[in-house]
């Protein structure tokens, strides 16, 4: 901010501190406060990496709003999920907690697809796919959650679970399994 001590504090623009500071790329919101007779007060808050985010080859870290955030390098970040295509970041904010809330999958996700902006691709590590529907998303992860628990069907091995068409489920097999 390049402020000085002793500078009068009556004269300062807050409002034009308070952008200053959250053009910095982890702030996402700042709160400048003037104390008199001397003392400023700037509060901040940080964004918090949710995801990485790849698109056309470039890989870019991405908050809970999809808002990347500039200097965040993705390497760092390898624990994180990978959302791939254009418009993944934003609609992430649904996926993303759903996949949290469900370690068994969680542990096992290479990445999410965004599929025609409207419907996800789950990519998982031993190179099986689920493919979500367009609605309905949350009643999606119960009803693999349900499968899952019934009959371990992420340790199965398939090669494709598709769930586009509400109340259908059909498991394609992995090879001649």
């Amino acid at each position: 901010l390049r402020l000085e001590r002793g500078q009068p504090l009556v004269f300062m623009n807050l409002d034009a501190l308070r952008d200053q500071v959250e053009g910095v790329g982890w702030v996402s919101e700042a709160r400048v406060v003037r104390l008199l007779p001397n003392t400023l007060v700037i509060e901040v808050s940080e964004r918090r990496p949710t995801a990485v985010w790849q698109l056309e080859g470039e890989t870019r870290v991405v908050d809970a709003n999809g808002t990347v955030i500039p200097g965040a390098e993705p390497g760092r970040f390898a624990e994180l999920p990978l959302l791939v295509g254009a418009g993944a970041n934003q609609a992430a904010s649904e996926l993303i907690p759903l996949v949290q809330r469900w370690p068994r999958l969680r542990d096992r996700l290479d990445a999410a697809v965004w599929v025609d902006g409207r419907r996800w691709n789950l990519l998982l590590r031993d190179g099986s796919v689920i493919q979500l529907p367009a609605e309905g998303l949350d009643q999606a992860f119960v009803q693999l959650e349900a499968m899952d628990q019934a009959e371990r069907l992420l340790d199965l091995g398939f090669a494709r679970v598709d769930m586009r068409v509400a109340g259908n489920v059909a498991i394609e097999p992995r090879g001649a399994a």
